[in-house]
């Protein structure tokens, strides 16, 4: 009775220790999100003349929200560095030069002309008619 038991022990074990290494490691949203999104530098490199006179907003911002850059000096590694820029906010008057805060913040977005110009037009819903 003992050495069936102690058989049963160690067969679990040995089960046990071989299903955990299989297991997958599930991604949460958070980790997808964190692993898209890019600083404001990583996402200037992209973009031509090193992303200055690009339109960049946060990813949380209201749509119509950006800065306009004018400025940007990276440190040795190329991912940080500062960035100085117009902030531009529809509805309001464009402010005056400034140092643009979070950019070493992995929440940034380039602006293109299209989504500019599609965020400050409203389109109206046509209305039915109605013959009674």
């Amino acid at each position: 009775m003992a050495n069936v038991s102690r058989c049963l022990l160690m067969l679990r074990r040995s089960l046990a220790t071989v299903s955990e290494p299989n297991v997958a490691k599930k991604l949460t949203k958070a980790d997808i999100r964190k692993s898209k999104t890019k600083n404001l530098f990583e996402v200037a490199k992209l973009l031509p003349n090193g992303g200055v006179g690009s339109k960049m907003a946060k990813t949380h911002w209201r749509p119509g929200s950006f800065y306009k850059v004018t400025e940007i000096k990276l440190y040795k590694a190329e991912g940080h560095g500062m960035a100085w820029g117009i902030y531009h906010q529809e509805g309001i008057e464009p402010g005056k030069l400034q140092k643009i805060g979070g950019a070493n913040r992995r929440c940034w977005q380039h602006i293109t002309e299209e989504a500019a110009q599609s965020s400050s037009t409203v389109e109206e819903e046509p209305q039915m008619n109605v013959n009674a």
